[in-house]
């Protein structure tokens, strides 16, 4: 019987709370920050920071091209259009 419906539950105390972001993560996104801050610019696509990101993430799954996109329905967008499938 499921907890809900009067079980007992599976877990008596709550998860653990993850860390979304680390010392490392936060110091990138700072330099980002403060970068567009320093140079009046605002963050935007195909920064120097961006190109790196998309080359080591290419060579760290063995080579070949990334293109980093803002959701999932743009990922799929792109991976459809590569497949350059007739209509």
């Amino acid at each position: 019987m499921l907890a809900v419906d009067g079980g007992t539950p599976v877990r008596t105390t709550p998860f653990p709370k993850r860390a979304l972001f680390g010392d490392q993560e936060r110091a990138a996104a700072m330099a980002l920050f403060d970068h567009a801050v320093e140079s009046g610019n605002p963050i935007g696509y195909n920064g120097a920071e961006e190109t790196a990101y998309e080359q080591e993430f290419a060579s760290w799954h063995g080579g070949g091209m990334a293109d980093l996109v803002n959701s999932g329905t743009s990922a799929l967008y792109v991976a459809l259009g590569g497949l350059e499938l007739a209509p």
